[in-house]
């Protein structure tokens, strides 16, 4: 009697688990469905690098792309980027379909030199 118990008991455990299992099979295939779909742009990447490498008046190896997303606001699809250089940082938001820069900074990054050090401030004495 014991031995049914304890079949039952683990054959219920394994039916919950693989329910479970399947279930969050369908929901990550459908988040990716949704990922997926895709409308037409007109901008691909490569002409995404041009417009930022002209813009900005590097050269594709002088930059590092951090971030290269197609977002969707508003009925606009465009591209947030972000890059580095050696003493920058950059932000772009360009549309997917005209090319038009619709967002840009840039902002120097801190050398390492000048970025302080938790134990520099510890001996910094206190008068």
């Amino acid at each position: 009697m014991k031995s049914k118990k304890s079949f039952f008991l683990l054959l219920l455990i394994f039916t919950i688990s693989f329910f479970q299992l399947t279930k969050a099979d369908e929901i990550t295939t459908e988040t990716l469905n949704m990922n997926i779909t895709n409308t037409n742009i007109k901008i691909s990447i490569y002409n995404v690098k041009k417009i930022l490498t002209s813009h900005s008046g590097l050269s594709e190896k002088d930059i590092k792309i951090t971030k290269l997303i197609l977002k969707k606001e508003k009925r606009i699809l465009f591209y947030e980027i972000r890059f580095l250089t050696k003493n920058k940082r950059y932000n772009y938001n360009i549309d997917a379909n005209t090319g038009k820069i619709l967002k840009y900074s840039e902002e120097n990054k801190i050398p390492i030199k000048e970025k302080i050090n938790i134990f520099d401030i510890i001996k910094i004495p206190f008068n």
